[in-house]
């Protein structure tokens, strides 16, 4: 009888190791353990809305009525600064035509997608990678909200070669490991907003460069911001928000209207609109880049500079204060030199994301190539070892 026992047991875990390889095709491992390698499965083509109002979409695409799907949507929520995750609430499938609807709350925008599931050899079902994905900002009802698209670029990211900013700090990893939360929690931009990239986000968008801080002014006083919002810039230029996304940036419960724009950044110098902008039908635009006399100007020189055909940012700004300077109380070089390299003309700094480095390369230097003493003389004051670049907003 014992050794009648330990044959059963024997064949039950042997059954159990061949039922599960046959689930994965790989190395024995419980089914719960299983990603979807290769999948043949009806995707989801032809996504779009059929209809949308201020408290649902109701979302269509083409499959296979033999094809199970997951339909959601993305958005930012207000209340907490965190993209959260909407399902919908009922999905039909005739023929192969499907429908879906999600419950939405007005004045925020949404990224939606249609996953197919997928099952294996019995193993349990899996959901497929998003393979079809769409923008929506629901219609903003009762003055709930305004939606923003803007451009912008950084001189010490901008290469007027290609045209775009460098994205070293993106590639390098560096955004990932030291800058997943929003970077504006500072004594200087004193924002608290709780802005932040996943796991794997910037590799997943490797064209963001950095994040800037957006901010809307009262009309008739500059001065008094209204609102704030931490967003990424991509190389082209283009303000999206924090889902990787959305080129129209939503700020919720602020009433439609005009608002000054203004853009700052870690070791810039900000610039601001030079007049309000205004959100017609709740929605407005400005790119920065076009000209400088779309920036905001109280000094004899323009609030931006000129890169090739399109005008940036200026950098340099490595202490985090209203002005770029290189001699002087609170001057940039000795920011860079004696408070963060120590004084040493040789020493290093690699993979760090600090306003120190100036051009945004992923390190911080003061001699040699790709340095961040001659970005600063030579890139950003002209060689000029008492000019001095002050802030214009």
């Amino acid at each position: 009888m014992k050794y009648f026992l330990l044959i059963t047991l024997a064949f039950l875990i042997y059954s159990n190791a061949a039922y599960t390889q046959s689930c994965t095709g790989i190395t024995p491992i419980k089914c719960s353990d299983k990603k979807v390698i290769s999948p043949t499965i009806a995707q989801a083509i032809n996504v779009g809305l059929a209809s949308a109002s201020c408290t649902n979409l109701t979302v269509n695409w083409t499959g296979s009525a033999d094809q199970e799907y997951i339909v959601k949507a993305t958005y930012r929520n207000s209340a907490t600064n965190t993209i959260d995750t909407i399902a919908a609430t009922d999905i039909e499938m005739e023929a192969a035509n499907g429908k879906a609807s999600i419950p939405v709350i007005a004045g925020n925008q949404y990224t939606i997608s249609v996953e197919a599931k997928n099952i294996t050899n019995g193993c349990p079902l899996y959901s497929y990678p998003a393979i079809s994905r769409m923008e929506y900002p629901v219609a903003l009802c009762n003055g709930s909200g305004v939606l923003f698209s803007g451009k912008a670029f950084l001189q010490g990211a901008f290469n007027p070669a290609t045209g775009i900013m460098g994205n070293d700090l993106n590639k390098l990893g560096i955004l990932q490991v030291n800058a997943s939360l929003q970077p504006y929690n500072t004594v200087s931009f004193n924002y608290t907003g709780a802005e932040k990239a996943g796991d794997n986000f910037f590799a997943s968008h490797p064209d963001i460069v950095d994040w800037v801080l957006l901010e809307l002014s009262d009309p008739n006083v500059p001065s008094t911001v209204v609102a704030k919002r931490a967003v990424f810039l991509k190389q082209n230029g283009d303000l999206i928000d924090i889902d990787g996304s959305n080129t129209q940036i939503s700020f919720p419960n602020i009433a439609a209207g005009s608002y000054y724009v203004t853009i700052r950044h870690r070791n810039h110098l900000s610039i601001r609109s030079v007049t309000p902008v205004s959100f017609s039908g709740s929605v407005g635009s400005y790119d920065f880049t076009t000209a400088h006399y779309k920036s905001f100007q109280n000094q004899p020189y323009p609030s931006p500079v000129q890169m090739g055909n399109v005008w940036v940012l200026r950098g340099g700004n490595a202490n985090v204060n209203l002005t770029t300077k290189y001699s002087g109380p609170l001057n940039d070089q000795n920011q860079i030199l004696n408070v963060k390299l120590g004084g040493s003309l040789s020493r290093i700094i690699n993979n760090v994301y600090a306003p120190e480095d100036v051009n945004m390369n992923g390190n911080i230097k003061w001699s040699g190539p790709g340095s961040d003493q001659n970005f600063l003389l030579n890139g950003v004051l002209a060689g000029s070892l008492s000019a001095i670049l002050t802030e214009q907003f």
